[in-house]
């Protein structure tokens, strides 16, 4: 995922959303993938806390920031 990671800002991945809002596409399948990685990442998803609703709100507003720096959205 190196690639996502590196991504200019200006050269965002455009995510297709169905009507219920889940990704869908090649572009949703990326993104998932890119989610596994920050899941990954102690940094961002401490291995202690098992529900993501205990995750910080800093945490989770860092992750937030990550995928719209590589990502943006598109409802269908």
């Amino acid at each position: 995922m190196a690639h996502v990671w590196d991504l200019p800002e200006e050269n965002r991945i455009l995510v297709k959303c169905n009507q219920l809002g889940q990704p869908i596409g090649k572009e949703g399948g990326l993104l998932g993938q890119f989610l596994g990685t920050i899941s990954r990442n102690g940094g961002y998803c401490p291995l202690h806390i098992k529900d993501w609703r205990k995750v910080k709100n800093d945490n989770a507003e860092t992750i937030f920031q990550c995928i719209q720096v590589c990502y943006v959205f598109k409802i269908l």
